[in-house]
């Protein structure tokens, strides 16, 4: 039985107080985090979250002025009075009513820091710096003193215009820690405690346990210099600084490596770990940076660290550990991959390499265009070149005759002829002549070979020849190298021209470099790129009858130019604007038999549940399901939920013919479903229902029991498809997101 709850005290502008406790919410979730949800970082600050559904079903709250409240959000334990404790205080963002329910979404003081930052006096110390911070917001530093405290920031012009948060992540970044506020709204920077562990979990406690197969080991710290790497420990499986962190302008190559030093001796050494997420309902108070124990299914006992840490429903604790594996492909752990259930997929980037100045030369090698490549043995480069150039070869040797020729020489010389005749002949002469010859005759040549060669570190990966005509030429290859290396290596091509000159304008030499799973590097010596992309307004326009439907578009663009790191590209994003939304596009072949019929809706609160239906039959679960009455939503050919039985007027639907053999197969994209312990898992199924009485299932899929196939005959027309939720049954969805796909099996 659950002793513990999830209690908030609101308070409204207006003075006044109200519990917000389990028996008022339809739906709750509280998170906090230490690093992203792919890797460990340094320099994390996020905002810890409250979001929940007030029940307004019979309209309670209409009245209270929600907008701008502030809440103490707090454990407690009706079992034990001193078994609880506060996490901490939160405002109000947002209050939306909707569909019996009011959806709020709030966050901790660590939005303040999204303020302008007013300035400080340089140079100043990192430790000076963010008490500057803390004191301009008025929330009180207490670690005043940490790793890297000392160190001194010679100048701030770039960091003029930026936010407190954006100040505040650098400066943890090189103090080798993450930002959190406290339960007593103070400002802490703070790092994975190995000293004591918060807690022993057995596998038995879990009700979900995806971890990698290896423990961990975080081996170094590592920064890029302009064009050198600086490292504390081991490159290996290393966390990367920011590069042209702003904290470090002007500062001593060596003072960087003694603050790398000193992250690596302080924080990094020791962080080795199982990654691996876990749900479970013996609810123990974990917070972001602690250290547990955990017990797999084999019986082995770990290390971990929490780097987020989520409360849903009713009281379920899920945490999640990530970290990079050093077995894992693609640089990413398997139980991250567990926990996001896709596969996230190669790291790509691109460089473009150019000659930055015209090249004229003759009878000589010449390296035109270089870029950098940094890379392990999983690194893959797709190479292309592309070179465009004038030729002009080389003038045929001067032929000179002097003297007496004895016999007949027949032919066409060029140069300066010069016989025993009185006369000179300049130019070309043909005939026989006589008197004494001397010189050599050299005819126009034919065009030598260029040889383009394709260069890593300076050894030769593939050579290639053109043979030109005097005039423009244009040479283009693309290929993989034969060889890949780690580390950071150059990548060049290098032209030899003999028996000629050439000519190339600036830009008319490049190479251009796919690169999947390495980082590209832009920093002298290589050349400079300077390319600016314009990305115009994406616009969709479109009639009733149109083929086009945005239903929900996810867009995190910031308008205006971006320079990533390393200053490949200038972008320019514009916004997407949709001007009307009354179509659906299909792209390609499409086998999915619910396509035609799929309905799109947002049925914001359905007994607890949050229940989206998106595009390409995917479907979105959010909340917790809990009624007195069986549920019935409908997803195709109508969208449509119902509380008790399915309507006569379902029966009366047409979809698909009967007589033929259909498979349905479920895919579970995301997030977690559960109901609590001995409830029935019969009670979440996705189903065909036939066109008759009742509306009775066809292939049922029951997603509580792992069941996501299943095959059949037809014996009558098909009328939908719907999800059926059993009454009395605790239902509890987090970000839990399926796609369903029925064919016909030939």
């Amino acid at each position: 039985m659950y002793t513990k709850d999830l209690v908030a005290i609101l308070t409204t502008t207006d003075g006044k107080t109200y519990t917000l406790d389990k028996t008022k919410l339809l739906s709750r979730t509280f998170t906090e985090n230490s690093s992203s949800a792919s890797d460990i970082a340094l320099g994390y600050c996020a905002a810890k979250s409250y979001t929940f559904a007030l029940n307004n079903l019979n309209g309670q709250w209409d009245d209270v002025i929600l907008t701008d409240a502030t809440m103490v959000l707090s454990v407690v334990d009706a079992a034990d009075e001193t078994g609880g404790y506060k996490i901490g205080k939160f405002y109000v963002e947002t209050a939306k009513k909707e569909n019996g329910a009011i959806n709020i979404t709030s966050t901790d003081a660590m939005t303040k820091f999204d303020t302008k930052f007013m300035g400080a006096t340089y140079p100043c110390t990192i430790g000076h710096l963010v008490q500057v911070i803390a004191d301009q917001l008025a929330i009180d530093l207490i670690t005043p003193t940490f790793t890297n405290s000392e160190f001194t920031i010679k100048k701030g012009d770039r960091l003029k215009g930026a936010s407190c948060r954006n100040i505040l992540a650098l400066c943890c970044e090189l103090a080798g820690c993450f930002a959190q506020i406290t339960a007593d709204e103070e400002l802490q920077l703070r790092w994975y405690d190995f000293s004591t562990m918060a807690t022993e979990y057995v596998y038995s406690d879990f009700s979900k346990f995806v971890a990698d197969e290896t423990p961990t080991q975080i081996t170094g710290v590592r920064y890029y210099l302009e064009d050198k790497k600086l490292t504390a420990g081991n490159d290996g499986n290393a966390i990367t600084i920011t590069a042209n962190d702003a904290l470090f302008d002007d500062a001593d190559e060596s003072d960087i490596q003694g603050v790398l030093d000193n992250i690596y001796n302080e924080k990094i050494k020791q962080l080795g770990y199982l990654p691996c997420n876990f749900t479970t309902s013996d609810f123990r108070g974990l917070k972001i940076g602690d250290a547990v124990r955990v017990t797999t299914e084999k019986g082995q006992r770990y290390v971990s660290i929490v780097t987020q840490n989520k409360i849903i429903g009713m009281m379920q604790n899920q945490v999640l550990s990530v970290g990079k594996s050093i077995i894992a492909d693609k640089g990413y752990t398997q139980a991250v991959k567990g926990v996001n259930d896709t596969d996230i997929g190669d790291k790509i980037g691109y460089v473009l390499g150019y000659n930055l100045a015209a090249y004229t030369y003759t009878d000589s090698a010449q390296t035109l265009c270089a870029v950098a490549v940094e890379g392990d043995n999983d690194t893959r480069v797709d190479t292309q070149l592309l070179l465009t150039y004038e030729f002009t070869p080389t003038e045929p040797e001067a032929l000179t005759v002097t003297g007496d020729v004895a016999g007949a020489v027949s032919g066409t010389f060029e140069g300066v002829i010069d016989t025993t005749d009185t006369t000179a002949v300049s130019g070309t002469q043909t005939g026989d002549l006589t008197g004494t010859l001397t010189g050599a005759a050299v005819a126009a040549q034919d065009a030598p070979l260029i040889t383009i060669d394709y260069r890593m570190d300076a050894t030769v990966q593939c050579r290639m020849y053109q043979r030109p005509h005097p005039g423009a030429n244009t040479f283009s290859a693309a290929f993989i190298p034969i060889t890949q290396k780690g580390g950071t290596v150059s990548h060049d091509v290098q032209v030899t021209v003999a028996g000629g000159q050439i000519a190339v304008d600036k830009r008319g030499a490049s190479i251009s470099l796919l690169v999947k799973n390495g980082t590209v590097i832009d920093t002298p010596p290589w050349p400079e790129i300077n390319i600016t992309q314009t990305f115009n307004p994406i616009v969709v326009n479109a009639s009733d009858d149109a083929a086009i439907k945005i239903v929900d578009m996810f867009e995190s663009i910031t308008a205006g130019p971006q320079v990533p790191t390393g200053g490949i590209f200038t972008e320019i994003y514009t916004p997407i604007s949709v001007v009307s939304q009354d179509s659906y596009i299909y792209v390609g072949s499409d086998d999915n038999l619910l396509s035609p019929y799929w309905q799109t809706e947002n049925l914001t609160s359905y007994n607890g549940l949050a229940v989206t239906s998106l595009l390409d039959c995917t479907l979105l679960f959010n909340g917790t399901y809990q009624s007195s009455a069986m549920g019935n939503i409908m997803f195709a050919p109508q969208f449509e939920a119902v509380d008790g039985g399915r309507p006569a007027a379902w029966d009366t639907l047409s979809m698909m013919e009967s007589g033929k053999i259909y498979q349905m197969d479920i895919e579970v994209i995301s997030g977690t479903l559960m109901v609590p312990e001995g409830a029935s898992t019969d009670s979440f199924n996705i189903a065909l229902g036939y066109a008759s009485a009742g509306n009775p299932a066809f292939l049922t899929a029951k997603l509580l029991q792992g069941e996501v196939t299943a095959t059949g005959t037809a014996t009558s027309p098909i009328s939908n498809l719907r999800l059926c939720l059993r009454q009395n049954v605790s239902i509890t969805a987090d970000n839990y997101k399926i796609k369903v796909k029925i064919t016909e099996v030939i």
